[in-house]
């Protein structure tokens, strides 16, 4: 631990932060260095946990990582039995274990999974900082806007996204102005990114946000505050030729019946052609990484997958490999909603399920190393809901300093 002031700094903490700005900010111009890193890790908790004599399989600790080798056995499984083997992709998975792995060592009590959760957001909020004050005026709000990290618009914009979630949670919960900052800041690399996927998600917390508070007149405050805010915002960004180019009709064309848009068009075509490759093969499915060569096989070039998570799953996993990905995704939506009342980390879980099942209509993230750690404090985050006291206050760590 190093004591800087009255700040408490744990070198696990500092080595989880570096292990997630490797992952976003810099995997995309160093994707080896990311991957070295997580061998590396990986490695150093298995040896501790050999070293320590506590190498058991605690049902709780590792529940997400036993879920997940499951469904990857049996994904393996069926892309064998149809003779359909993506060596890039099964890559992924395997650094997707590494990731599980890793979080699951890390995570021995409540107080680490708020750490963990902290570490997060800061390694978000980096990783938008990085791409903003290294990208040119001139590239924000397009495909160009990434600076040194050469991330993909849309990845940058769900990572950082996901911080504006985090840290407001953390705002709600210690009324801290920092942790308001860094959410705004959030919010603004989300929506310098141009990705109207990164607008959708700004917009499902607030919502939730205030529909889960407690008491009318909170909820009427809230409401009220955002209001005033999104009316000056309005006014300012339809004024704004920057933000109208970027956004303007772009963003209504993911609704339009009639659309012209080239993305809304190829995303409608992708998913329609998945669920009739789909039909012929119902239960079962074609195997993870089927897509990469189904795409090609009807002739849409350099697409390999079909920009559907639901649609992506059900090709290859079939209703049994989609059951056995969602279930614990309804358990933990379950639990929180039961939980709801005075309980802001279940209502981080919720919003957290509501951004990625949303947004789960218009990208994949079942075999993406990126959206892994959010899978994580969703999937491992209803372990702790049920122990919120009905203040809201988290009974063994109350001097946790956020």
């Amino acid at each position: 631990m190093i004591q800087i002031g009255k700040k408490e700094l744990y070198i696990e903490d500092i080595l989880v932060f570096l292990y997630f700005a490797i992952m976003y900010a810099h995997n995309a111009p160093y994707p080896r260095l990311f991957t070295i890193c997580s061998i590396v890790i990986a490695s150093g908790y298995f040896l501790s946990l050999v070293f320590s004599g506590s190498l058991i399989i605690d049902k709780e600790q590792y529940r997400v990582l036993g879920w997940y080798l499951f469904f990857a056995i049996y994904e393996l499984i069926v892309s064998f039995v149809n003779n359909i083997y993506q060596t890039l992709l099964w890559n992924n998975v395997l650094q997707n274990i590494l990731i599980l792995f890793i979080m699951c060592c890390y995570v021995t009590s409540k107080e680490k999974f708020i750490r963990l959760l902290k570490v997060f957001a800061y390694s978000a909020l980096y990783f938008g900082m990085a791409a903003w004050l290294t990208s040119p005026v001139s590239t924000w709000g397009t495909t160009e806007f990434a600076g040194i990290t050469q991330s993909q618009r849309n990845t940058i914009a769900y990572v950082v996204g996901t911080g504006f979630v985090l840290f407001m949670f953390f705002w709600l919960e210690k009324k801290n102005k920092l942790h308001l900052v860094c959410a705004m800041l959030c919010a603004l690399v989300t929506i310098l990114t141009g990705s109207r996927k990164g607008i959708v998600q700004l917009l499902i917390p607030v919502f939730l946000y205030i529909a889960l508070q407690e008491g009318v007149r909170k909820r009427f405050r809230a409401i009220a505050v955002v209001a005033v805010v999104g009316a000056f915002v309005v006014l300012i960004a339809s004024n704004s030729t920057l933000f109208m180019d970027t956004y303007g009709t772009r963003f209504f064309e993911m609704f339009a019946e009639d659309t012209d848009d080239a993305s809304v068009l190829a995303r409608e075509g992708l998913a329609e052609l998945g669920m009739r490759l789909f039909w012929l093969k119902p239960i079962f499915g074609y195997g993870l990484g089927a897509s990469y060569q189904l795409t090609a096989q009807y002739g849409w070039g350099v697409v390999n997958y079909f920009h559907n998570n639901y649609v992506e799953m059900l090709t290859c996993g079939g209703i049994i490999g989609f059951v056995i990905y969602h279930i614990s995704f309804l358990k933990s939506l379950s639990v929180s909603w039961r939980n709801r009342h005075d309980n802001n980390l279940a209502k981080l879980i919720l919003t957290l399920i509501a951004v990625y099942f949303v947004l789960g209509v218009g990208q994949v993230t079942v075999y993406y190393a990126t959206f892994y750690p959010i899978l994580f404090f969703i999937l491992k985050g209803r372990s702790y809901v049920t122990e919120m006291s009905t203040n809201g206050e988290y009974d063994e760590i109350e001097d946790y300093e956020y």
